[in-house]
């Protein structure tokens, strides 16, 4: 598995995941998250906004996310991947970017889904809290 820097990425190979994201946010919550995205792409693009692809042999994305340093707490967003290998490495990159080693703390605003996401964290030493969201008809 192969890990690169997403703002190295053209906007038609990041598209197909935000629109992905955008039908499983609407689908699992009834969010729609059209804006949302619109924003994470204008500061990918400009290149003010870290994140990661993971790609196998093949250079097809398996998984990526994006993150910042907020109030001294790394924020890790969208956490996506489709193997546990995937989210190895993109746990492994994001933690251990420059920036990381000056967090206080990490938060990750994402669905809890991505394959191996738990034991990763575990593997890092985390505790983790799950939010329940409720949603009404």
């Amino acid at each position: 598995m192969t890990v690169r820097d997403w703002r190295t990425a053209a906007a038609a190979e990041i598209a197909p995941l935000y629109t992905s994201e955008t039908a499983r946010w609407d689908r699992v919550l009834h969010w729609d998250t059209h804006v949302n995205w619109r924003l994470v792409e204008a500061a990918r693009a400009a290149g003010t906004l870290p994140g990661v692809l993971a790609q196998d042999s093949a250079g097809i994305i398996r998984g990526w996310a994006f993150y910042l340093i907020h109030r001294g707490t790394l924020q890790i967003g969208a956490l996506v991947s489709s193997s546990r290998q995937a989210t190895a490495a993109i746990v492994d990159a994001i933690l251990d970017s420059p920036g990381a080693a000056l967090a206080s703390g990490v938060t990750l605003f994402t669905f809890a889904d991505a394959p191996g996401l738990e034991s990763e964290l575990r593997r890092r030493r985390f505790t983790t809290e799950r939010y329940l969201y409720l949603q009404r008809p």
